[in-house]
């Protein structure tokens, strides 16, 4: 799942910059879909452990992958690759 986002970075970025303002869309466009780096940026621009951040990630993919899935219960699987 994660690969698809990295594919489709520059789009993620967008959509990050929605759900999550105070990220700086200059630093995520410079990682180039690098999910460690994402995390710990999202941890520190919103206050949040790097759990914390790492489980909104999560959140975020199993969203993004539930839109894309006609089975629900197929996305469980997509998000945990």
């Amino acid at each position: 799942m994660w690969r698809d986002v990295q594919t489709a970075w520059t789009e993620a970025v967008n959509q990050i910059k929605q759900r999550w303002p105070e990220t700086d869309a200059t630093y995520l466009t410079g990682i180039k879909g690098d999910r460690h780096l994402f995390v710990g940026h999202l941890a520190d621009r919103h206050d949040l452990t790097l759990s914390e951040a790492a489980e909104a990630v999560q959140d975020w993919m199993w969203e993004r992958a539930s839109a894309q899935c006609s089975h629900p219960e197929d996305c469980r699987v997509i998000v945990a690759e």
